[in-house]
């Protein structure tokens, strides 16, 4: 499965799954980071080691380490839903 660190500027993904500790996917869920939603890469600054997102509407920077943590599936990437059942949880 890619990460967040995969896309390009202007590409959109879901998130399937975010491999953190809770306290950073707690944070994250609360600026619309979450298994299930959709975000979209501004763009990737500093030799892509630092990533502007844009998560229903709020824009936010992730370092490199982050995204790297970030399951996401492009769209048409899964047609049957199956990721989406373990990211859920």
């Amino acid at each position: 499965m890619e990460t967040l660190d995969c896309l390009r500027a202007g590409e959109s993904a879901k998130i399937a799954e975010i491999a953190a500790p809770d306290d950073v996917r707690e944070r994250l869920k609360m600026l619309n980071v979450r298994p299930g939603a959709e975000v979209t890469l501004v763009k990737a600054v500093f030799f892509r080691s630092t990533f502007l997102l844009d998560a229903g509407g709020v824009r936010l920077g992730l370092r490199k380490s982050l995204a790297e943590k970030i399951s996401v599936i492009r769209p048409g990437g899964a047609t049957d839903g199956a990721e989406y059942g373990e990211a859920g949880r």
